[in-house]
């Protein structure tokens, strides 16, 4: 691992003279905070912040552009080479050495291409609790080869970019999105791995509205024998409407479903392509049963330098159950809230966010587990699923080519117990819910995490990201069948490719 360590730093070096603009074909929080940070300098109706991954280009000034736009091309290195000791009763060692090479370029004042080319290895994987059925999946990336001891991934990333006017931008490509101001995401994030997608933008007025078609991998049965992948689509609809400088308020609506079922070979469903209306009445006018997420987000900027942000998500909802407080199973919904701000306490580059995230039982389930809101066996929002609370707070200091970084999270979740379905398990069938009512947040097998991280970075190249990074890392578990606590050193290299610390 130190030999591919030093191999991507040699790397780094061979093409840092080359001439390169901010990444965008990947999400990366460190980058998306600066542009957040940077966005107050001249605060206007032009940025729609839960829209990430930014344009990038666009939220610089022209004068901080290295080439004039229409004359762009950036070759660059990726990567996320890591080595990490892990201490229990004994010592573990894991290893991921991705490298690969990005390609970005401009061609006139309407076209824009990234691709990204990668490949990687990783020892003794350290698989996430919901990672279900026999699939090999490596963390962020998908499908891979081998077993518990090894595992091997390749992939394509890459988007075509076109801006057919002023108002309008159309992107094909396959990526992840986010959807949020916050650090995880109740509506999209990247958690799961990169996936075939059409994105049209329409920007008008104070208002942008982004349509999202993509195509997903998941399975019918995730705890069967077979670890086949069936397709499945989601069209989803965010209307961003910045109602003042400092005001903003978001709608969302996505729908989830399978290409093929018992009555018919669906595929790419062609009605979810309307670009303008709500997905709900298609699917009752449909008489189809597909899975229907809708969500309200909002931030208010409280000068000079704080943001107020929240999320709530509804998968299913009766104002009615929850009025009464019987605890009704289908009431499915996720709330977040949370502050961020920038050079607090008159300190320049110190940098804090508190969050709060709380999911109901049976949240992005479905009656077919094909249909849950997950990619190849990850979930696409919150990564602990359903059935949790979570309390985190984040504080970066930068100066010069140094950042420190702390990361203190505890959540508590209710995994399913042993044949009762009690809504903590995403990949599950909502079909036979243990109780119909008294459902509350937690049930089921309990889990207590405590999480504290700190990294200490050497930045190499902010525009990439790319930095040498070691890392400390404790993890507490308590709960009904777990207590035990997990101690680790991590040394690694990475670049923009995307994060390495949800």
């Amino acid at each position: 691992m130190m030999r591919a360590i030093f191999l991507g730093i040699l790397f780094c070096s061979v093409l840092a003279s080359l001439q390169a603009q901010l990444p965008s074909l990947f999400v990366n929080d460190n980058v998306d905070r600066l542009l957040w940070e940077q966005s107050f300098k001249k605060p206007d109706f032009s940025y729609h912040t839960a829209l990430r991954s930014y344009d990038r280009v666009m939220m610089l000034d022209s004068t901080q552009l290295k080439t004039p736009a229409f004359m762009r091309h950036d070759l660059q290195p990726l990567m996320d080479l890591n080595s990490s000791a892990y201490y229990d009763d004994s010592v573990t060692f894991h290893s991921r050495s991705v490298l690969g090479l990005g390609y970005s370029s401009s061609y006139g004042e309407r076209w824009d291409v990234d691709l990204a080319l990668f490949g990687g290895i990783e020892t003794e994987p350290l698989f996430s609790e919901l990672h279900t059925g026999t699939a090999e999946i490596s963390e962020g990336y998908g499908k891979a080869q081998g077993d518990q001891q090894q595992l091997s991934f390749w992939d394509i990333n890459g988007r075509l970019r076109f801006q057919a006017s002023k108002e309008f931008r159309i992107e094909v490509g396959k990526a992840k999105n986010f959807l949020g101001d916050g650090y995880r995401s109740f509506f999209l994030s990247d958690n799961a791995a990169a996936y075939p997608y059409l994105r049209i933008d329409t920007k008008v007025w104070h208002i942008q509205y982004v349509n999202l078609f993509s195509w997903q991998q998941g399975m019918f049965d995730p705890y069967g024998p077979s670890n086949t992948f069936e397709n499945k689509f989601t069209s989803t609809h965010l209307l961003s409407w910045n109602v003042s400088e400092v005001f903003n308020v978001h709608l969302f609506e996505t729908i989830i479903w399978q290409g093929q079922d018992t009555l018919s070979n669906r595929g790419f469903d062609v009605q979810y392509l309307n670009p303008i209306i709500f997905y709900r009445p298609v699917e009752f006018a449909s008489g189809s049963s597909d899975n229907a997420i809708l969500g309200l987000g909002s931030s208010v900027r409280i000068w000079p330098q704080y943001e107020w942000y929240m999320q709530l998500a509804l998968d299913e909802f009766l104002l009615s159950e929850l009025t009464n407080g019987t605890g009704w199973w289908g009431n499915k919904f996720g709330v977040q809230t949370g502050l961020k701000g920038k050079d607090l306490f008159g300190q320049k580059g110190l940098f804090m966010q508190g969050e709060v995230n709380i999911a109901r039982p049976f949240i992005y389930s479905h009656g077919s587990p094909l249909q849950s809101y997950t990619h190849y066996n990850q979930a696409l929002a919150h990564p602990l699923g359903a059935n949790f609370r979570e309390y985190l707070l984040i504080a970066a200091y930068d100066w010069d080519q140094w950042q420190v970084r702390g990361f203190f999270s505890f959540s508590q979740n209710g995994m399913d117990e042993l044949g009762r379905n009690l809504g903590g398990d995403i990949f599950r069938s909502y079909r036979d819910p243990y109780q119909t009512f008294n459902n509350v947040i937690g049930q089921g097998t309990r889990v207590d995490t405590y999480r504290a991280d700190l990294n200490f970075s050497w930045i190499l190249d902010p525009e990439r990201d790319t930095r040498i990074q070691l890392g400390y890392g404790y993890r507490q578990y308590n709960g009904d069948v777990r207590n035990n606590s997990i101690h680790s050193i991590q040394l690694s290299i990475r670049s923009s490719m995307g994060d390495g610390y949800r």
